[in-house]
């Protein structure tokens, strides 16, 4: 998504997540982002989520070990309710995490980069 900056990720699901675009695209962003400023804000806008393909899935698992202690903040705008409760056992105990519905995508934005 285009509100991707220096300290966030935004980013737009709009079919299946795939290990190409998890582990080639939204990673190293993730990783630079983290090296760079010692945390990161992600936003995920699930679109038209589809799920996961099973390889990405897998890589998500290793890699939230990573990532997961250098999150600030996590908005999901339009999240399942499957991926909602994979999110909330995901999180740390200083991860701030906000769900918006799909109308909300704009305070989701304002939030995340605050």
């Amino acid at each position: 998504m285009p509100e991707t900056d220096e300290n966030c990720l935004c980013i737009e699901i709009i079919e299946p997540i795939s290990i190409e675009a998890y582990r080639d695209l939204y990673f190293p962003i993730m990783q630079k982002i983290i090296r760079e400023k010692g945390e990161i804000n992600i936003l995920v806008y699930y679109r038209n989520f589809k799920g996961w393909e099973k390889d990405a899935a897998m890589f998500d698992l290793g890699a939230g070990t990573i990532l997961r202690p250098h999150i600030k903040k996590l908005a999901s705008v339009n999240i399942p309710e499957s991926e909602k409760n994979r999110s909330t056992l995901l999180v740390q105990s200083t991860m701030q995490i906000r769900f918006f519905e799909e109308s909300e995508l704009q305070d989701a934005i304002k939030w995340i980069k605050e």
